[in-house]
């Protein structure tokens, strides 16, 4: 009976920590008031990373006596850090960032109020985007950790044979598309720096940057610890049978167990293209 009240108690504990999803502003006093919003935040607490930018849109439905948005963001019970009101527009605020701290975001339409909880996750955490609308926010610029090249430095020339772009003349651009991804280890310790090689192995051209994503294996299926980010200030262009070196940086506190480093290129082709070649490479983590 007491392992059965304590698991009972475990259980309750899980679903009291869990964020639930977020009170979204109520939409028919909203279009009462002559308005529509678009809400950011799917989940309350919703855990994101720290630099993220976010947005609440605002439209005016009608011309006449529409009421005036007031958006607020900032500490609880602080001055606030970005305000603004508005019949139509946008609200933009960038997530500080300060570690395990919570903020508020805050609506006001005549009498009616609605609040949602922003949350930083803690030091050497990372965390993805998954609670924020799609279309409502830009995800903060990856920084590499110092031992990892980032994507404003050339990659290391120990085993790299890739060049920076400066023209594609002799690649084929009909060719088939394929390569190979390889660690230099087949384990480290979390928070250390993996290198890895990818070598292109079809006939096509590739073009690379130093922007990686490392993935965990949990109960069968990969996690993403690591995104790979949006933006890289150099590409560089692998032709057939050369290798591009980098290293990825493992977060600090990852716990043991299976990972992946994750890389994406794209082969040269004629005209616009949304081809793709990902390639992994497996690795355990020792904690």
């Amino acid at each position: 009976m007491l392992s059965r009240l304590l698991a009972l108690t475990f259980f309750a504990v899980l679903i009291a920590a869990a964020p639930a999803a977020a009170a979204r502003p109520d939409g028919k006093v909203l279009r009462s008031a002559g308005l529509a919003v678009t809400w950011p935040l799917r989940t309350d607490p919703a855990v994101v990373p720290a630099g993220t930018k976010i947005q609440v849109r605002v439209r005016r439905l009608r011309s006449r006596d529409a009421r005036t948005a007031a958006l607020t963001f900032g500490r609880p019970g602080a001055r606030p850090l970005a305000s603004k009101r508005l019949r139509s527009g946008s609200f933009a605020f960038t997530v500080p960032s300060a570690a395990s701290t919570t903020y508020e975001l805050r609506l006001k339409v005549g009498a009616r109020t609605w609040r949602g909880r922003i949350s930083t996750p803690a030091e050497g955490v990372t965390v993805s985007t998954a609670a924020l609308a799609p279309g409502t926010f830009t995800p903060p610029r990856a920084t590499p950790p110092p031992e990892a090249p980032s994507s404003s430095t050339p990659p290391p020339a120990s085993g790299d044979e890739a060049e920076e772009i400066t023209n594609t003349k002799g690649c084929d651009r009909g060719a088939s598309a394929a390569a190979a991804l390889e660690v230099a280890a087949p384990s480290i310790g979390a928070g250390g720096s993996l290198r890895y090689t990818l070598t292109t192995t079809g006939g096509a051209s590739l073009v690379v940057n130093a922007l990686y994503g490392i993935d965990r294996l949990v109960d069968g299926a990969w996690t993403t610890v690591v995104a790979p980010g949006t933006e890289a200030e150099r590409a560089y262009l692998v032709r057939p049978g050369k290798r591009f070196a980098n290293a990825a940086a493992v977060p600090v506190g990852s716990s043991a167990g299976r990972y992946r480093v994750r890389v994406d290129a794209t082969p040269v082709r004629t005209g616009a293209s949304d081809e793709v070649v990902t390639v992994t490479a497996e690795f355990d983590v020792t904690g």
